[in-house]
């Protein structure tokens, strides 16, 4: 059983201590301020849909 807890509690610190996508916008809006906005389709910013999937495609 106690083997149990610290493989869970091991697995659990690791897992908060890497900032997720949330935190990453709350920072970028941070940094940006009101002005913050999200990419929109066709901004310069925005990756086209071949782009996405590049990125985002599994290893």
């Amino acid at each position: 059983m106690d083997r149990m807890h610290t493989l869970l509690t091991e697995v659990c610190n690791t897992i908060s201590s890497k900032p997720g996508l949330w935190d990453n916008i709350r920072k970028k809006k941070d940094r940006m301020g009101k002005k913050y906005r999200p990419a929109k389709p066709g901004d310069k910013n925005r990756p086209d849909p071949e782009q996405w999937k590049k990125l985002t495609k599994e290893n």
